[in-house]
């Protein structure tokens, strides 16, 4: 990795890219101020910008996501925004969440650089550039179609709710945990006549190594608390996920988490897994 300081905040670039040197050359010139509104991509999350950029030094397309407190918050909510800015690295936190899941053979999106940037004392930006997916588009895209009528999205769905459900659980197998298991963080790309189902949305990898499988899955079913999913969907994917281990037992743990769960069971978990375990697949 190259890392190191600038002006107005601190950077993170893959050493073993071949662009290393451009990608550092353009955040210490702070050349990303500069990005135009007309390639800004929507977002349904209004916690981030996000652009694709073909920048003429690069030899495919990008995206920077970058996480802001949008005026269009209430005003606590921006504050609280602003605040957390201040502690947590979004931008790294994606960066490192990226290359976890590679390191655990999940696809994933390539990362190229992570940077903030400080508009002053109590303002500071996140800036995450990534390599585009090459993908046709997301398992909320097919649910919605599929739930608009459209029957061959209807098979499409069913299909990429089972390859979901066994990416989340070789995931949970390998100690990695993403607690947004939302199905728009989940990207489809066609190969051949087959898919592959890519995750993203990386800021919300984190390390389960808790030492007993039963409060092991009792953790990792808090995933699931986001899946945009009817009930009937969400039990398929239950079943899928723990296979020949299913017991209706986890389906109340499951909807506990979905309801908001407990608080201060996080804290549990942090008590319970060394630091040094937390942070394996950060090294």
């Amino acid at each position: 990795m190259r890392s190191g300081r600038y002006c107005a905040g601190q950077y993170l670039v893959r050493a073993d890219s071949a662009r290393a040197e451009l990608l550092e050359s353009y955040i210490l010139e702070a050349r990303f101020l500069d990005v135009s509104e007309d390639n800004r991509l929507y977002s349904h999350n209004k916690r981030y910008r996000v652009y694709c950029l073909k920048p003429r030094w690069l030899d495919s397309e990008v995206i920077l996501k970058i996480s802001w407190a949008s005026p269009d918050y209430k005003f606590w909510r921006r504050a609280n925004i602003i605040v957390s800015q201040l502690f947590k690295n979004y931008s790294r936190s994606a960066f490192e969440g990226a290359l976890m899941l590679a390191r655990a053979g999940i696809n994933t999106i390539n990362p190229l650089a992570c940077w903030t940037y400080n508009r002053s004392v109590l303002r500071r930006e996140s800036y995450f550039m990534y390599e585009k997916l090459p993908a046709e588009y997301s398992i909320r895209d097919v649910r919605l179609k599929a739930e608009g009528g459209n029957t061959s999205y209807g098979l499409l769905f069913d299909e990429f709710v089972e390859k979901m459900a066994r990416l989340v659980a070789g995931m949970h197998e390998r100690g990695l945990r993403h607690d947004d298991m939302a199905s728009g963080n989940i990207l489809v790309q066609k190969e051949g006549d087959s898919y592959r189902l890519a995750v993203i949305d990386t800021d919300h990898i984190s390390v389960n190594h808790v030492p007993f499988s039963v409060l092991k899955l009792f953790f990792d079913l808090k995933c699931m608390r986001r899946l945009d999913f009817d009930e009937e969907t969400r039990r398929r994917f239950l079943r899928l996920y723990l296979g020949a281990d299913y017991s209706e037992r986890w389906w109340p743990v499951m909807e506990f988490w979905r309801k908001g769960g407990n608080r201060p069971l996080h804290a549990l978990y942090r008590m319970i897994v060394p630091r040094e375990e937390r942070a394996k697949f950060k090294t």
